[in-house]
């Protein structure tokens, strides 16, 4: 218990700024927070998601966002990163329960929750007030599965849990197969009854998720982009960078990762550990927790996978590590030094990543600095003190943007994030830079509808010779 606390303790120092500071990132907050605000009772949240005021079916996740708003008009301090916090800390110790409940040694336990707790995927659990949609569900469905292996079976409890987690978020949709296959692999016998309600449940909300960003939000125009051309699948990583970017943090940046490179160093690492899975005396327990992991990486119709999505990913490599571990040759002391440095390595980074997401700026900053591509160009180009340095910035992005790809364009000539940069600028930019494709002339159609009354007219004008 005593090193639990300090674990607890050392992940408290490290994300105390964010809660000192609160800061509110130009990203999904801007736009997941503010209608909440305008919220006062369960009617006006059910018209809210309605008229598309709220943009997605994440009830728990929209309610803990309200009790933050009413502490805040009440107390004047805003605990949204307190909160994250909060929710962090239990899943660290729910990871301990899980390692627990499947027998690991008490070293063990805490080597996995360490690993879990100083990873540095992890400091988005925190740093971005939006991804408490994804920590309210992974604490949740480490409570169900949790009380699955406690019964070996599917309990009311457990379906409540997992109920939960779905309405949190859905991107953990699949579990209830991965269930009736471990079940099946270990011969145990599940309430019929209670899977199918657990099923029927959670896939009614996914059904729910679905429309909503299908057939009402088209798709993504939660980001501001103006027609179903967005992307349905946005940034989807690879099975090969997923595993990349559990196992070697080096490779993790501020933002969103992209290139190939991290997909080819991912594959022979993910074969290389599929290789000591299937050495291992324990392979079909190993397996099995490989297939959960990938599995948690397929609901990408629903979003994108990034940083916070990889949380059931990592906690099946954890357990796999666990296996490892107590199969292995090494002495305990040697696993106790090899975990020991592990650790370190893993906190060194994270102190690191902390610092990029207490700033939208730093985030592009850092994004920029891992890869000066077109894309992080255009992000930072509106957050540097220096106008002309910013615009040439701009201009280089512009110059060097994939514009054969409309949701890319979409991206840099409706973002809010490069909104400093003047509009005339990115409207003169955009004509330099324009085919002569309808998809290209749409798109800065609905850029130019936005503008003053000389630029709505010149996109009504273009939009009827579209026509």
């Amino acid at each position: 218990m005593v090193f639990k606390l300090l674990i607890m303790l050392a992940v408290v120092c490290v994300y105390f700024p964010y809660v000192q500071y609160d800061t509110m990132l130009n990203r999904d907050d801007n736009l997941l927070v503010p209608p909440m605000a305008k919220v006062d009772s369960l009617t006006g949240y059910v018209k809210a998601v309605a008229d598309n005021s709220i943009l997605d079916i994440q009830p728990l996740r929209d309610l803990s966002f309200f009790i933050n708003l009413k502490i805040q008009e009440w107390t004047r301090f805003s605990g949204f990163h307190l909160f994250n916090l909060i929710f962090f800390l239990v899943a660290i110790f729910l990871v301990g329960r899980l390692l627990e409940t499947l027998n690991f040694r008490k070293t063990t336990v805490l080597s996995g929750m360490a690993i879990y707790a100083f990873h540095p995927l992890m400091v988005s659990a925190v740093g971005w007030v939006s991804a408490r949609k994804h920590s309210l569900a992974v604490v949740f469905v480490l409570l169900a599965i949790i009380d699955f292996f406690k019964n070996k079976n599917i309990t009311r409890k457990s379906t409540a849990w997992y109920f939960f987690s779905s309405l949190s978020h859905q991107i953990f949709c699949l579990l209830p197969f991965w269930i009736v296959f471990y079940a099946w692999k270990k011969k145990w016998k599940l309430d019929r009854r209670m899977m199918a309600l657990m099923v029927i449940l959670s896939w009614s909300v996914v059904i729910l998720a679905t429309i909503k960003t299908f057939l009402v939000n088209q798709a993504n125009s939660q980001y501001l982009q103006p027609d179903y051309f967005a992307n349905v699948s946005r940034y989807v990583l690879s099975v090969g960078r997923t595993f990349t970017l559990v196992t070697l943090p080096v490779s993790i940046s501020a933002f969103y990762w992209q290139g190939s490179f991290w997909n080819i160093v991912g594959l022979p690492l993910l074969t290389g550990f599929l290789y000591l899975a299937y050495r291992n005396p324990r392979r079909e327990e190993l397996l099995s927790w490989i297939f959960l992991a990938v599995l948690a990486h397929l609901p990408t119709y629903i979003t994108f996978i990034n940083d916070t999505y990889l949380y059931l990913p990592l906690i099946c490599v954890i357990v796999c590590l666990a296996n490892f571990l107590e199969n292995s040759k090494l002495s305990i002391r040697n696993q106790k030094i090899l975990t020991t440095v592990i650790v370190v390595l893993l906190a060194v980074k994270t102190v690191n990543v902390s610092d990029m997401w207490r700033s939208t700026q730093n985030m592009w900053a850092e994004s920029y600095k891992n890869e000066p591509s077109p894309y992080n160009a255009i992000g930072l180009s509106g957050f540097l003190q220096d106008p002309r340095e910013g615009l040439e910035l701009l201009k280089w992005g512009a110059k060097n943007y994939n514009f054969e790809d409309p949701k890319l364009m979409s991206f840099f000539f409706t973002s809010v994030i490069s909104a400093p940069i003047s509009r005339t600028e990115k409207v003169r930019i955009f004509e330099d830079s324009m085919k002569d494709d309808p998809i290209y002339k749409r798109t800065f159609a609905f850029f130019l509808l936005e503008g003053d009354d000389k630029d709505i007219e010149k996109g009504k004008r273009i939009l009827k010779e579209i026509e």
